[in-house]
């Protein structure tokens, strides 16, 4: 038994003593929905979807590096109405892919300040419930 474990004894044993005595404000039930409210959370998922997102910028970001350096050979080779109309367009399709490139990067950077929050408030609830067994 983990020592976040038997706090959880220790709470259920308190919450049940004081149901005995008549004082109790919260239910055995209760004391476990909460306990076991982070048995769900996945935080090797929200890695593993931070590592993604940030792997897809770099893949994009190569892509809008590439798609530049075509959009500056376009511009030497094809000059008239015609180059200017192409490479406007491609001008286009390269802001649109460095939004996109811009929204993967902050999709991945707000997914790792989930899973660090995360952690802080499972670390602050765990010491909560050492410091009330320890009462």
């Amino acid at each position: 038994m983990t020592a976040a474990e038997r706090a959880l004894a220790d709470i259920e044993t308190y919450v049940a003593a004081c149901g005995v005595l008549g004082r109790a404000r919260i239910t055995l039930g209760q004391v476990r929905e909460l306990s076991s409210a982070e048995d769900g959370i996945a935080l090797s998922a929200l890695d593993a979807d931070a590592s993604a997102l940030t792997a897809a910028a770099d893949v994009a970001e190569a892509a809008v590096s590439a798609e530049r350096t075509a959009i500056d050979d376009l511009m030497r080779a094809w000059h008239g109405g015609s180059g200017s109309a192409a490479t406007d367009f491609l001008e286009r399709q390269c802001e649109a892919a460095a939004g996109l490139l811009a929204a993967l990067a902050s999709a991945g950077e707000v997914i790792a300040a989930l899973r660090d929050k995360l952690v802080r408030l499972m670390d602050i609830g765990a010491d909560a419930s050492m410091r009330v067994a320890g009462r």
